[in-house]
């Protein structure tokens, strides 16, 4: 029985005893508990957030899609200015990991602010969308490759053809047709629509829809142990495919020669700003063919390479200052 005094001491804010209450419970089984709770807490706010980051990924996929087959959807398809930024950032930080990384282990700050970064918005996302990560990161470089002057997304599907050719361009079409579109349509109706507006373009360049044949051999010589996990692309062109892969190869065998132009192109560049710097010491070597910077005549002058006059040697020599 509880005393006056046990009551008085309860009122001035002096606990009673719990000994009582606790009737033996280990302490350790109450403190799992707490953390189990705690845990399940936590454990539900990174799926939710996970959730979250997988839904911004599929309809910044779903916007890419939409405009790279043109696709007639029946409802607004937005992608944000922050998503935007966002993905042109992702893109960045791709391009601007050094080359020869494979070779450099990261340092421990760098592995947990990149490792972080990629994890929560290329891992986690993809994974949960059950997307290859590989996948993620080639479109947001695709995303900031093709864009035009007004920096608007135009599509990739001409400039994956143009840059990498139809083979490349028939993997895109096989992974997008057979693995992407089903997983970040928001409809099954957007789905049916989008599959519709690729085999429209696909039938540009192929006879039938490209595939991949599975190989897995030992050839001896060749990785760790000879073994190999290998996939051949399955296509046929049409005449139309058949005719821009001609072209294609047939501009390929030109490379050499823009390879040159390039080299022409810097060793004047090289020259001209070695000039410059005479020209402003009032020292120049050899007759400097530009007219000074600042002049006031905005028009095309007998000296600037806009003009065809430039290129030709003998009225080149008349009109140099």
């Amino acid at each position: 029985m509880s005393t006056h005094e046990d009551s008085v001491s309860h009122l001035h804010g002096e606990p009673p005893s719990y000994s009582d209450t606790t009737k033996g419970e280990d302490y350790s089984e109450i403190l799992d508990t707490i953390k189990s709770a705690l845990d399940e807490n936590r454990q539900s706010d990174a799926i939710e957030a996970e959730s979250d980051e997988a839904v911004r990924l599929g309809n910044f996929l779903f916007y890419m899609l939409t405009v790279d087959y043109e696709a007639r959807i029946p409802h607004l398809v937005r992608l944000s200015a922050k998503d935007q930024e966002h993905y042109l950032f992702l893109a960045n930080c791709m391009i601007a990991i050094p080359e020869d990384a494979i070779y450099s282990l990261p340092t421990e700050h760098e592995r947990l602010t990149l490792g972080a970064f990629l994890w929560k918005h290329v891992h986690r996302p993809s994974r949960f969308l059950s997307l290859p990560k590989d996948l993620v990161i080639h479109a947001s470089l695709r995303f900031y490759r093709y864009r035009d002057a007004s920096g608007r997304y135009k599509g990739c599907l001409q400039g994956v053809a143009h840059d990498n050719g139809l083979r490349k361009l028939g993997i895109k079409l096989f992974v997008d047709k057979h693995i992407v579109i089903r997983r970040v349509a928001p409809r099954v109706r957007d789905a049916e629509i989008l599959l519709q507006a690729l085999d429209k373009h696909q039938q540009k360049y192929f006879e039938q829809d490209p595939g991949f044949d599975g190989v897995v051999e030992v050839r001896p010589g060749q990785g760790k142990d000879g073994w190999c996990n290998g996939s051949y692309e399955t296509h046929k062109l049409n005449k139309a495919g058949q005719d821009y892969q001609a072209q294609r190869e047939k501009g390929l065998k030109s490379v050499s020669y823009v390879q040159m132009v390039k080299d022409c192109l810097k060793g004047w560049r090289h020259r001209a700003d070695k000039e410059y710097v005479n020209l402003c010491k009032a020292t120049p070597s050899i007759p400097y063919p530009f007219k000074p910077r600042g002049d006031d005549d905005d028009r095309t002058t007998p000296g600037s390479v806009s003009n065809p006059d430039f290129w030709n040697p003998d009225v080149f020599k008349k009109n140099v200052i």
